[in-house]
């Protein structure tokens, strides 16, 4: 089979297989329909972002790469989830027990604009 052939069949479904998206971060991945790489921070699928958008509207404003990106609605997914398991846990434990104690900070948001 010839490369041209090859890429004329080739879908985005298979780029998405082939780089294990839907495996990245806890299913707040994803790919679009137009290929990009999109972010659903509020796990409703309906709600994407498309990284490639934000990317472009960071060096715009005249930012380099690298840049860490930080969405604060996973990071409040994911401590909502953490602690609602070590609710459901502590019920669970037996006689003798010894307690850990989480402390969790939330930093004030810097904004790009």
């Amino acid at each position: 089979m010839n490369l041209k052939h090859s890429m004329e069949r080739w879908t985005i479904e298979d780029s998405a297989d082939l780089y294990q998206i839907r495996e990245w971060g806890a299913g707040y991945f994803g790919i679009s329909e137009k290929g990009d790489v999109v972010v659903t921070p509020l796990r409703d699928k309906s709600v994407s972002v498309s990284l490639p958008e934000i990317i472009s509207g960071i060096v715009a404003r005249g930012y380099d790469m690298p840049m860490l990106l930080r969405f604060e609605d996973i990071l409040d997914s994911q401590i909502t989830q953490l602690l609602s398991l070590i609710h459901i846990s502590e019920p669970t434990r037996l006689l003798s027990i010894s307690y850990a104690v989480f402390c969790l900070k939330k930093k004030k948001p810097y904004r790009i604009h």
